[in-house]
């Protein structure tokens, strides 16, 4: 999908959180995108490392999406508390794109079934 302005189908904007008060880079906040990413994911880790000192693997180091999911294997709680954030608004992401499709599904088979019955 294209769309009007080039932008069509772009999930990562849709809004997955409407406390988030940082801005996207599209201007909105509480994209997917804020979340769902590489950059989101390092913006979470770096929001929650400054939040307190609590000891992790993390700390010390150039923090990317890649270093979070691999303190994540190696059971650093700093880094599954980053990753249990991602998870939430991912889940919410799914939750949402499983009633627009399903709602979707019955508008087809209700106008499906409206010339059938004509």
């Amino acid at each position: 999908m294209v769309g009007a302005h080039g932008a069509g189908g772009e999930i990562g904007h849709l809004c997955v959180n409407y406390e988030e008060t940082d801005h996207c880079g599209c201007g909105n906040t509480g994209c997917l995108e804020q979340y769902a990413s590489a950059t989101g994911i390092t913006r979470l880790a770096n929001i929650r490392l400054a939040k307190d000192d609590k000891a992790s693997v993390l700390r010390g180091q150039e923090v990317s999406a890649k270093t979070v999911f691999d303190a994540v294997k190696a059971d650093d709680e700093v880094a599954k508390e980053i990753a249990e954030e991602f998870g939430k608004q991912e889940k919410y992401f799914f939750s949402m794109l499983k009633r627009i499709l399903r709602k979707k599904h019955s508008l087809r088979t209700k106008i499906r079934n409206l010339f059938l019955l004509h």
